[in-house]
Protein backbone atom coordinates (compact mmCIF):
# COMPACT_ATOMS: atom_id res chain seq x y z
CA UNK A 1 0.00 0.00 0.00
CA UNK A 2 1.40 3.45 -0.87
CA UNK A 3 0.24 7.02 -0.48
CA UNK A 4 0.23 8.03 -4.15
CA UNK A 5 -3.33 9.27 -3.71
CA UNK A 6 -2.36 11.43 -0.70
CA UNK A 7 -2.41 15.14 -1.48
CA UNK A 8 -1.75 18.49 0.24
CA UNK A 9 -4.44 20.41 2.12
CA UNK A 10 -5.15 22.89 -0.70
CA UNK A 11 -5.42 20.14 -3.30
CA UNK A 12 -7.53 18.02 -0.97
CA UNK A 13 -10.03 20.84 -0.34
CA UNK A 14 -10.33 21.77 -4.02
CA UNK A 15 -10.35 18.25 -5.50
CA UNK A 16 -12.58 16.40 -3.03
CA UNK A 17 -16.28 15.94 -3.69
CA UNK A 18 -17.56 14.50 -0.43
CA UNK A 19 -15.08 14.79 2.46
CA UNK A 20 -15.15 11.89 4.93
CA UNK A 21 -13.66 12.00 8.41
CA UNK A 22 -12.63 8.48 9.45
CA UNK A 23 -11.75 9.42 13.03
CA UNK A 24 -13.80 8.58 16.10
CA UNK A 25 -16.98 10.50 16.98
CA UNK A 26 -15.18 12.21 19.88
CA UNK A 27 -12.35 13.41 17.63
CA UNK A 28 -14.86 14.63 15.06
CA UNK A 29 -16.88 16.54 17.66
CA UNK A 30 -13.79 18.37 18.90
CA UNK A 31 -13.08 19.71 15.41
CA UNK A 32 -13.22 18.64 11.77
CA UNK A 33 -12.98 19.94 8.23
CA UNK A 34 -16.18 21.93 7.53
CA UNK A 35 -18.79 20.01 5.48
CA UNK A 36 -17.11 16.68 6.25
CA UNK A 37 -19.25 13.74 7.32
CA UNK A 38 -18.11 11.36 10.05
CA UNK A 39 -17.85 7.68 9.12
CA UNK A 40 -15.66 6.34 11.90
CA UNK A 41 -13.47 3.30 11.34
CA UNK A 42 -13.26 2.85 15.12
CA UNK A 43 -15.58 3.82 17.94
CA UNK A 44 -14.05 5.86 20.76
CA UNK A 45 -13.62 2.73 22.88
CA UNK A 46 -12.17 0.67 20.01
CA UNK A 47 -9.57 3.33 19.30
CA UNK A 48 -8.52 3.34 22.95
CA UNK A 49 -8.12 -0.45 22.91
CA UNK A 50 -6.05 -0.43 19.71
CA UNK A 51 -3.83 2.27 21.22
CA UNK A 52 -3.27 0.20 24.36
CA UNK A 53 -2.35 -2.90 22.37
CA UNK A 54 0.03 -0.86 20.18
CA UNK A 55 1.91 0.38 23.27
CA UNK A 56 2.02 -2.96 25.06
CA UNK A 57 2.29 -5.51 22.24
CA UNK A 58 3.46 -3.60 19.17
CA UNK A 59 2.05 -2.59 15.74
CA UNK A 60 1.34 -6.12 14.41
CA UNK A 61 -1.00 -7.04 17.28
CA UNK A 62 -2.61 -3.61 17.12
CA UNK A 63 -3.23 -4.04 13.38
CA UNK A 64 -4.78 -7.46 13.99
CA UNK A 65 -7.15 -5.99 16.57
CA UNK A 66 -7.94 -3.09 14.26
CA UNK A 67 -8.88 -5.50 11.46
CA UNK A 68 -11.10 -7.41 13.86
CA UNK A 69 -12.98 -4.20 14.67
CA UNK A 70 -13.16 -2.79 11.13
CA UNK A 71 -13.73 -5.93 9.05
CA UNK A 72 -17.50 -6.18 9.60
CA UNK A 73 -17.95 -2.44 8.92
CA UNK A 74 -16.09 -2.13 5.61
CA UNK A 75 -18.78 -3.51 3.32
CA UNK A 76 -21.37 -1.12 4.75
CA UNK A 77 -18.98 1.86 4.49
CA UNK A 78 -18.13 1.10 0.85
CA UNK A 79 -21.82 0.71 -0.01
CA UNK A 80 -22.63 4.04 1.66
CA UNK A 81 -19.84 5.91 -0.14
CA UNK A 82 -20.64 4.32 -3.52
CA UNK A 83 -24.07 5.95 -3.34
CA UNK A 84 -22.76 9.50 -2.86
CA UNK A 85 -22.92 11.67 -5.95
CA UNK A 86 -20.03 13.87 -4.83
CA UNK A 87 -16.83 12.30 -6.11
CA UNK A 88 -13.94 11.81 -5.74
CA UNK A 89 -14.26 10.87 -2.08
CA UNK A 90 -11.74 12.72 0.09
CA UNK A 91 -10.90 10.76 3.24
CA UNK A 92 -8.73 11.71 6.19
CA UNK A 93 -7.78 10.43 9.62
CA UNK A 94 -5.68 11.89 12.43
CA UNK A 95 -2.23 11.73 10.78
CA UNK A 96 -2.80 10.38 7.29
CA UNK A 97 -1.83 6.89 8.41
CA UNK A 98 -3.32 3.44 8.12
CA UNK A 99 -7.00 4.39 8.47
CA UNK A 100 -7.08 6.75 5.50
CA UNK A 101 -4.55 4.87 3.34
CA UNK A 102 -6.44 1.59 3.75
CA UNK A 103 -9.77 3.25 2.94
CA UNK A 104 -8.43 4.91 -0.22
CA UNK A 105 -6.98 1.58 -1.39
CA UNK A 106 -10.30 -0.17 -0.73
CA UNK A 107 -12.41 2.49 -2.45
CA UNK A 108 -10.16 2.59 -5.51
CA UNK A 109 -10.19 -1.23 -5.62
CA UNK A 110 -14.00 -0.98 -5.73
CA UNK A 111 -13.67 1.59 -8.56
CA UNK A 112 -14.79 4.49 -6.40
CA UNK A 113 -12.52 7.52 -7.03
CA UNK A 114 -10.85 8.51 -3.77
CA UNK A 115 -7.91 10.45 -2.36
CA UNK A 116 -6.53 11.07 1.11
CA UNK A 117 -5.12 14.04 2.98
CA UNK A 118 -1.37 13.78 3.39
CA UNK A 119 -0.51 13.76 7.13
CA UNK A 120 -4.24 13.96 7.87
CA UNK A 121 -6.06 16.29 10.22
CA UNK A 122 -2.80 17.22 11.93
CA UNK A 123 -1.56 18.88 8.72
CA UNK A 124 -4.96 20.46 8.15
CA UNK A 125 -4.84 22.09 11.59
CA UNK A 126 -1.48 23.63 10.76
CA UNK A 127 -3.00 24.97 7.54
CA UNK A 128 -5.81 26.53 9.61
CA UNK A 129 -3.44 28.23 12.04
CA UNK A 130 -1.28 29.54 9.17
CA UNK A 131 -4.37 31.19 7.67
CA UNK A 132 -4.56 33.61 10.60
CA UNK A 133 -1.04 34.93 10.03
CA UNK A 134 -1.77 36.26 6.55
CA UNK A 135 -2.17 40.02 6.04
CA UNK A 136 -5.79 41.13 5.85
CA UNK A 137 -7.37 44.53 5.22
CA UNK A 138 -9.87 44.57 8.08
CA UNK A 139 -12.61 47.12 8.70
CA UNK A 140 -14.28 46.61 12.07
CA UNK A 141 -17.84 47.60 12.88
CA UNK A 142 -18.78 48.41 16.48
CA UNK A 143 -22.57 48.44 16.74
CA UNK A 144 -23.73 49.47 20.21
CA UNK A 145 -26.53 47.51 21.88
CA UNK A 146 -29.97 48.69 20.74
CA UNK A 147 -28.73 50.55 17.64
CA UNK A 148 -31.20 49.47 14.95
CA UNK A 149 -31.92 52.54 12.78
CA UNK A 150 -29.38 51.41 10.22
CA UNK A 151 -28.65 47.82 9.19
CA UNK A 152 -24.91 47.92 8.37
CA UNK A 153 -24.95 44.44 6.85
CA UNK A 154 -27.56 45.52 4.29
CA UNK A 155 -25.62 48.66 3.42
CA UNK A 156 -22.39 46.71 2.97
CA UNK A 157 -24.22 44.08 0.92
CA UNK A 158 -25.62 46.72 -1.44
CA UNK A 159 -22.10 48.10 -1.86
CA UNK A 160 -20.88 44.57 -2.60
CA UNK A 161 -18.44 44.70 0.28
CA UNK A 162 -17.03 41.55 1.87
CA UNK A 163 -18.47 40.78 5.30
CA UNK A 164 -17.14 38.15 7.69
CA UNK A 165 -20.02 37.28 10.02
CA UNK A 166 -18.26 36.31 13.26
CA UNK A 167 -21.58 36.11 15.12
CA UNK A 168 -22.90 33.50 12.69
CA UNK A 169 -19.66 31.48 12.65
CA UNK A 170 -19.44 31.38 16.47
CA UNK A 171 -23.24 31.21 16.90
CA UNK A 172 -22.93 33.99 19.44
CA UNK A 173 -24.75 37.36 19.44
CA UNK A 174 -22.06 39.97 20.18
CA UNK A 175 -24.43 42.89 20.70
CA UNK A 176 -27.14 41.08 22.63
CA UNK A 177 -27.43 39.59 26.10
CA UNK A 178 -28.51 35.95 26.21
CA UNK A 179 -27.90 32.76 28.13
CA UNK A 180 -24.85 30.94 26.78
CA UNK A 181 -26.39 27.66 27.92
CA UNK A 182 -29.03 28.01 25.20
CA UNK A 183 -26.44 28.56 22.47
CA UNK A 184 -25.16 25.63 20.46
CA UNK A 185 -21.64 26.93 19.86
CA UNK A 186 -18.86 25.05 18.08
CA UNK A 187 -15.78 24.05 20.05
CA UNK A 188 -12.89 26.55 20.02
CA UNK A 189 -10.97 24.30 17.64
CA UNK A 190 -13.87 23.92 15.22
CA UNK A 191 -14.56 27.67 15.37
CA UNK A 192 -11.00 28.20 14.12
CA UNK A 193 -11.62 25.69 11.31
CA UNK A 194 -14.82 27.46 10.26
CA UNK A 195 -13.17 30.89 10.44
CA UNK A 196 -10.24 29.77 8.27
CA UNK A 197 -12.63 28.40 5.64
CA UNK A 198 -14.63 31.62 5.52
CA UNK A 199 -11.40 33.59 5.07
CA UNK A 200 -10.41 31.23 2.26
CA UNK A 201 -13.49 32.31 0.28
CA UNK A 202 -12.66 36.03 0.51
CA UNK A 203 -10.53 38.24 -1.73
CA UNK A 204 -7.46 39.28 0.28
CA UNK A 205 -6.86 42.23 -2.04
CA UNK A 206 -10.11 43.87 -0.91
CA UNK A 207 -11.21 45.10 2.54
CA UNK A 208 -13.00 42.64 4.80
CA UNK A 209 -15.71 43.99 7.10
CA UNK A 210 -16.50 42.21 10.36
CA UNK A 211 -18.10 42.99 13.72
CA UNK A 212 -15.85 44.30 16.48
CA UNK A 213 -15.54 41.99 19.47
CA UNK A 214 -13.31 41.02 22.35
CA UNK A 215 -11.08 37.99 22.03
CA UNK A 216 -13.86 35.74 23.36
CA UNK A 217 -17.15 35.08 21.61
CA UNK A 218 -18.87 33.08 24.29
CA UNK A 219 -16.93 29.82 24.44
CA UNK A 220 -15.05 30.56 21.19
CA UNK A 221 -11.74 32.43 21.05
CA UNK A 222 -10.46 34.55 18.18
CA UNK A 223 -6.98 33.21 17.29
CA UNK A 224 -4.19 35.37 18.73
CA UNK A 225 -2.40 36.12 15.44
CA UNK A 226 -5.68 37.19 13.80
CA UNK A 227 -6.74 39.20 16.86
CA UNK A 228 -3.51 41.25 16.73
CA UNK A 229 -4.52 42.46 13.24
CA UNK A 230 -8.04 42.94 14.55
CA UNK A 231 -6.84 45.39 17.21
CA UNK A 232 -4.84 47.50 14.75
CA UNK A 233 -7.53 47.80 12.04
CA UNK A 234 -9.91 50.63 11.10
CA UNK A 235 -12.89 50.82 13.44
CA UNK A 236 -16.30 52.26 12.52
CA UNK A 237 -18.83 53.09 15.27
CA UNK A 238 -22.59 52.70 14.93
CA UNK A 239 -24.50 54.22 17.84
CA UNK A 240 -28.06 55.59 18.02
CA UNK A 241 -29.32 58.02 20.67
CA UNK A 242 -29.50 56.50 24.16
CA UNK A 243 -33.24 57.16 24.48
CA UNK A 244 -33.97 55.27 21.24
CA UNK A 245 -31.72 52.40 22.27
CA UNK A 246 -33.47 52.02 25.63
CA UNK A 247 -36.82 51.76 23.83
CA UNK A 248 -35.45 49.02 21.56
CA UNK A 249 -34.12 47.02 24.53
CA UNK A 250 -37.39 47.51 26.43
CA UNK A 251 -39.34 45.90 23.58
CA UNK A 252 -36.94 42.96 23.50
CA UNK A 253 -37.28 42.46 27.27
CA UNK A 254 -41.08 42.59 27.09
CA UNK A 255 -41.06 39.66 24.68
CA UNK A 256 -39.11 37.41 27.05
CA UNK A 257 -40.20 35.50 30.14
CA UNK A 258 -38.69 36.19 33.55
CA UNK A 259 -36.96 32.79 33.58
CA UNK A 260 -35.22 33.52 30.28
CA UNK A 261 -34.14 36.96 31.54
CA UNK A 262 -32.74 35.52 34.76
CA UNK A 263 -30.68 32.99 32.77
CA UNK A 264 -29.30 35.80 30.60
CA UNK A 265 -28.27 37.90 33.60
CA UNK A 266 -26.71 34.89 35.32
CA UNK A 267 -24.29 34.65 32.38
CA UNK A 268 -22.90 38.12 33.17
CA UNK A 269 -23.49 38.09 36.94
CA UNK A 270 -19.79 38.29 37.89
CA UNK A 271 -19.19 41.22 35.54
CA UNK A 272 -22.30 43.05 36.73
CA UNK A 273 -21.32 42.75 40.38
CA UNK A 274 -23.55 41.45 43.15
CA UNK A 275 -25.33 44.73 43.96
CA UNK A 276 -26.15 45.69 40.36
CA UNK A 277 -27.18 42.10 39.55
CA UNK A 278 -29.67 42.09 42.45
CA UNK A 279 -31.08 45.48 41.43
CA UNK A 280 -31.64 44.33 37.84
CA UNK A 281 -33.30 41.11 38.99
CA UNK A 282 -35.58 43.04 41.36
CA UNK A 283 -36.54 45.47 38.59
CA UNK A 284 -37.19 42.56 36.18
CA UNK A 285 -39.43 40.81 38.74
CA UNK A 286 -41.36 44.08 39.22
CA UNK A 287 -41.78 44.49 35.43
CA UNK A 288 -39.80 47.74 35.55
CA UNK A 289 -38.58 47.17 32.01
CA UNK A 290 -37.22 50.66 31.44
CA UNK A 291 -35.00 50.39 34.53
CA UNK A 292 -33.79 46.97 33.38
CA UNK A 293 -33.12 48.28 29.87
CA UNK A 294 -31.14 51.26 31.15
CA UNK A 295 -29.04 49.09 33.48
CA UNK A 296 -28.29 46.59 30.72
CA UNK A 297 -27.41 49.41 28.32
CA UNK A 298 -25.04 51.05 30.81
CA UNK A 299 -23.29 47.74 31.42
CA UNK A 300 -22.79 46.91 27.73
CA UNK A 301 -21.66 50.45 26.91
CA UNK A 302 -19.02 50.28 29.65
CA UNK A 303 -17.78 46.96 28.25
CA UNK A 304 -17.69 48.42 24.74
CA UNK A 305 -15.75 51.52 25.80
CA UNK A 306 -13.34 49.36 27.80
CA UNK A 307 -12.33 47.55 24.61
CA UNK A 308 -12.40 50.72 22.51
CA UNK A 309 -9.74 52.27 24.76
CA UNK A 310 -7.46 49.35 23.91
CA UNK A 311 -7.99 49.67 20.16
CA UNK A 312 -4.84 50.74 18.32
CA UNK A 313 -6.30 51.52 14.89
CA UNK A 314 -8.24 54.57 13.66
CA UNK A 315 -11.80 55.16 14.90
CA UNK A 316 -14.58 56.97 13.06
CA UNK A 317 -18.38 57.00 12.76
CA UNK A 318 -19.98 54.50 10.38
CA UNK A 319 -22.46 57.21 9.33
CA UNK A 320 -19.63 59.24 7.78
CA UNK A 321 -19.19 56.67 5.03
CA UNK A 322 -22.89 56.68 4.08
Amino acid sequence: MDDEKAVSVNEFLSASGQIVDLRTPKEFEKGHIPNAINIPIFSDEERREVGKVFKLQGPFKATQLGLKYTGPKLSEIVTQLKETKKKPIGVYCARGGMRSQAMVWLLNFCRIPALSLRRGYKDYRQWVLNAFSKDYQLNLLQSFLGSTKVDPKEILKKRKEQFLDLEKIANFPIYEFSSQESLNQPSCEHFENLLAHHLLLLDLKRPIWLPYAGKSLGNCKIPTSFFKQFRASNLFLLKDDKKDRIEVIKKRIEGRGIGDLVQSFEGIQKKLGTLRYKRILQAACNNENEAVAEAVLDYFDKVAFFYLKKHKGSTTSFFRML
